[in-house]
């Protein structure tokens, strides 16, 4: 769940613009076909800031921002290769996500937004991380990990959670809550 919570929320702008939105490959910035809901309420929102979604980027470009904002490197050769033989995107997507690289840049993501990047005493980041790239691996959904950091008691260097109330300087669910509500 979090897995395609997050590729929905962080590439689905980035890297498809209105892509996703239109039929048959056709795409226009000025109109969004077969779109959803949300769609329709992110382009009112650029019209109505004067914003122009980009033309549709080609494939090469597509792969790069996609691993880029999936795995956190760019694409190898063979890896490029392959996709330019049989650019399907969906799939790509789906690749990407399965990828083990997928859980463990983003668990390192959401380990640095949680404790930040210093070291600090009595924190064991790294249980941390492993944690939330289990957790992302199982496709947990973002309220249950909200709620486990939220409500986590233990020995730090046991229980992942642990470190992110322990690290917390002040009200820890505060803090949690401007950033899964943020």
């Amino acid at each position: 769940m979090i897995s395609r919570c997050l590729a929905i929320a962080l590439i689905g702008w980035g890297v498809f613009g209105c892509e996703l939105c239109a039929e048959d490959g056709a795409f226009s910035s000025n109109e969004m076909v077969g779109s959803s809901r949300i769609d329709q309420l992110l382009g009112a929102a650029q019209r109505d800031a004067g914003v122009t979604p980009a033309d549709l980027c080609d494939d090469a470009s597509f792969l790069r921002r996609l691993t880029l904002d999936l795995l956190g490197r760019v694409p190898s050769v063979i890896e490029l290769r392959s996709f330019l033989d049989d650019p399907d995107r969906e799939a790509a997507i789906g690749r990407l996500l399965e990828h083990p690289d997928h859980a463990a840049f983003w668990s390192q993501l959401w380990t640095t937004t949680l404790i930040g990047r210093a070291e600090q005493q009595y924190i064991e980041r790294e249980v941390l991380r492993r944690w939330l790239e289990e957790q992302i691996r199982r496709e947990e959904s973002l309220q249950q990990i909200a709620f486990e950091l939220i409500t986590a008691e233990g020995v730090t260097s046991l229980v992942g959670p642990a470190n992110s109330a322990a690290a917390s300087r002040g009200d820890h669910v505060m803090r949690l809550s401007r950033t899964f509500l943020s």
